[in-house]
């Protein structure tokens, strides 16, 4: 894994979603058509939402809560989420991108980054079965927790950020469509444990993002009001979620631009988390 740069291991935690169900509860009409992407179904939805005028970045001193995706969100985790999906990919002869060739890294921006499993497993290999396509799910996720394992960091002024959350008493979550077992790896990786008891699933909500459930249940575990607080996505899927939710969303530009997160309603695009800590009365930031 050239390039990615290495960081110690924080303490583990034993993270639970807060709610029940899956995503073997989603109902057929939920499912793309075959062959129909993760990225195309959600600009239909997007373009289905009762259209709201963007807005600039709330004062920080008026957010009362905050809700975290984890993947590309937290961490950069998206170039090694792309060599996973072009390795095995390409091992287990997916024919859909120039006919067998490994994929590009502007087909998995615009195809992959930030779809759930059950998502893209069936645009990708819609000729499978449900079981055939959760075999592939699995051994994707386990390839990527081997990839990753002592690569990730966490996104430049991140942790000074949730410090300064925290010593404010604002409640946060983390809302993600990763599995339980990649959040754990990467929260353990950037040294976020500790910062994060519970996390919502995609997996164990009624429908994962780009549905509104997820960010809707994150909204009950702090206890506040869609207009208290800021969401913070990278992906399409992920804003898609927290602004069909009500939430006003920070969109981190870890993979997208910030015309197309904008175009989907973002309200603010950031590289990093040094730009909202630029923000925060140098007083209140931790020592």
């Amino acid at each position: 894994m050239q390039g990615l740069l290495l960081r110690p291991a924080g303490v583990l935690g034993s993270p639970a979603g807060a709610s029940q169900g899956g995503y073997r509860n989603l109902k057929r009409r939920d499912h793309p058509p075959r062959g129909a992407s993760r990225a195309s179904c959600c600009r239909a939805r997007v373009s289905s939402m009762d259209s709201a005028p963007l807005s600039a970045l709330p004062p920080l001193k008026d957010v009362k809560g905050m809700l975290f995706d984890i993947d590309g969100t937290m961490t950069d985790s998206d170039p090694i989420h792309f060599l996973t999906f072009q390795d095995i990919l390409k091992e287990q002869g997916y024919k859909g991108y120039n006919n067998g060739e490994s994929i590009s890294r502007e087909f998995f921006d615009k195809n992959i980054t930030g779809g759930h499993n059950s998502i893209l497993s069936n645009f990708l290999w819609p000729e499978r079965t449900q079981a055939e396509q959760d075999k592939f799910s699995d051994e994707k996720e386990a390839r990527f927790r081997e990839l990753s394992a002592g690569n990730l960091k966490p996104l430049p002024g991140f942790l000074q950020f949730l410090d300064w959350i925290k010593a404010s008493g604002r409640p946060f979550a983390a809302v993600s469509n990763a599995p339980k077992a990649n959040c754990i790896a990467m929260l353990k990786g950037i040294g976020a444990t500790e910062y994060f008891p519970k996390i919502v699933l995609g997996e164990e909500c009624v429908r994962p993002k780009p549905f509104p459930e997820p960010y809707l249940e994150g909204l009950k575990l702090i206890h506040r009001q869609p207009h208290e607080c800021l969401a913070f996505e990278d992906s399409p899927s992920g804003a898609t979620a927290a602004i069909k939710a009500g939430i006003p969303t920070v969109a981190i530009l870890t993979s997208q631009t910030a015309e197309h997160m904008r175009s989907i309603g973002c309200c603010h695009c950031i590289k990093d988390y040094t730009e909202l800590v630029a923000l925060i009365p140098k007083e209140e930031l931790s020592k």
